[in-house]
């Protein structure tokens, strides 16, 4: 989990996972991180898109249309499709 770090420990911290063999990133939408979660993505995972699996979230309570928007945020900030 990323939930206590801002965006540069996010990234320090996934890349040091990564390079440890992680293959799970877990991150949320209130996390505020994502987008150091989403460089460390880029910037250091060297295996295969499809090897990583990364979990995020969203708040609860949201409408169907917010929660999809939500979403689409989150894949934003990481940089994800």
């Amino acid at each position: 989990g990323t939930w206590q770090y801002n965006d540069a420990i996010a990234y320090q911290s996934v890349c040091k996972a990564f390079a440890a063999g992680y293959t799970f990133v877990d991150t949320a939408f209130v996390y505020g991180n994502q987008k150091g979660v989403g460089a460390a993505i880029r910037n250091c995972w060297e295996g295969d898109r499809r090897d990583l699996f990364v979990m995020t979230k969203v708040p609860g309570g949201l409408s169907r249309d917010e929660t999809f928007a939500a979403h689409k945020q989150n894949l934003m900030e990481l940089g994800l499709d």
